[in-house]
């Protein structure tokens, strides 16, 4: 067996993990659309522009950062970038077309 460390291929979530995830589900999904409905603002926008790039912190960050330690590098950045873009045309196709999974 080969005594070097690698990085896990599956992204595991631990409770520290979960709980990060539930808190930006909770502050992206449900107090930004809130404000934006305080301020007379489209509900749709605030959760199209807030929950999937939070969503995608929260599981680069997850694998960067706690589940390994490889730290903030160039693959980082490509992870939460194609994270944002998977989960913002996922978001667009649930909010604007009607398409629902």
């Amino acid at each position: 067996m080969n005594n070097k460390e690698t990085a896990p291929s599956i992204i595991r979530f631990g409770m520290k993990s979960a709980c990060y995830l539930l808190l930006a589900c909770i502050v992206s999904g449900i107090f930004i659309p809130y404000l934006f409905y305080l301020l007379h603002w489209e509900v749709r926008l605030g959760v199209f522009l807030f929950l999937p790039p939070s969503l995608a912190a929260v599981i680069t960050g997850n694998y960067y950062f706690i589940s390994t330690n490889i730290g903030f590098t160039k693959g980082c950045i490509r992870t939460f970038l194609i994270a944002t873009v998977c989960l913002m045309s996922a978001a667009y196709l649930w909010l604007y077309q009607g398409i629902i999974f």
